[in-house]
């Protein structure tokens, strides 16, 4: 048996290690949009309550959907730490020591043989 979309998760993958080791150990907001994934969707009509507009969560397309799992699933098994997603955007995202690790990416501080 072989993962189906074993390469649309590595690109995707990729894309949001990539992104977090530019910001490490900064924490960021993370979104489709920031790797490159943009589903277009219709506007939906914007519900309002006396004739003030409501702030809604907007819909997500097939792409950004995948993105989401791919985050959660990288949270799930802790490869990073973030916040639930919020009107399409993940909160306080960032690598954690698994995810360094598996980047080939700590830093030497971080080595046992740092004091050597």
């Amino acid at each position: 048996m072989e993962i189906k979309q074993s390469e649309k998760f590595e690109n995707v993958v990729g894309k949001i290690f990539a992104k977090l080791l530019e910001t490490f150990p900064e924490p960021i907001a993370l979104c489709a949009e920031d790797i490159g994934i943009s589903d277009e969707l219709p506007d939906e009509p914007v519900e309002t309550i006396g004739g003030m507009g409501v702030l809604q969560q907007r819909g997500t397309g097939s792409d950004e959907k995948f993105f989401d799992y791919c985050v959660e699933w990288l949270a799930r098994e802790e490869y990073v730490t973030a916040t639930q997603k919020q009107f399409g955007t993940f909160n306080k995202v960032v690598l954690t020591e698994k995810g360094l690790t598996v980047l080939n990416a700590i830093p030497q501080c971080l080595n046992r043989n740092f004091n050597d």
